[in-house]
């Protein structure tokens, strides 16, 4: 069986192939778009990403609000327990955007033991 590529960033596994976040054993549910938004930041680690950035990748053709990725990075940082002070994941460039400072690792993980949780 052929596993997928997991990204690991301290306690926590992401799997962009089932669409699903792991904190240790246990998984973390999040709103479809939060997640997306996630997605992108783990995606382009290192890099700023503007607000308008997130809103072509996450929200395509849809008017919303620019507040509306603020909202999605207010709600990562809760369930991370990442102070926007003093951030451990996500940096804020104040009036610039947002950056995914946590070190990547990548895994293989095998279909069988994600649906059981990764055990980290």
């Amino acid at each position: 069986m052929q596993g997928t590529r997991q990204l690991i960033f301290r306690s926590f596994r992401f799997d962009p192939t089932s669409e699903r976040l792991w904190h240790g054993s246990h998984e973390v549910t999040l709103r479809p778009k939060t997640f997306a938004v996630l997605r992108y930041l783990l995606e382009h680690a290192g890099k700023l990403i503007t607000k308008a950035d997130l809103l072509d990748a996450v929200w395509p053709g849809i008017a919303v609000s620019d507040v509306v990725p603020t909202v999605c990075v207010q709600e990562l940082r809760k369930m991370l327990g990442d102070p926007a002070g003093t951030p451990r994941f996500i940096e804020t460039v104040p009036k610039r955007g947002y950056r995914f400072i946590a070190p990547l690792t990548t895994a293989q993980a095998d279909e069988e033991k994600l649906e059981a949780g990764p055990a980290l």
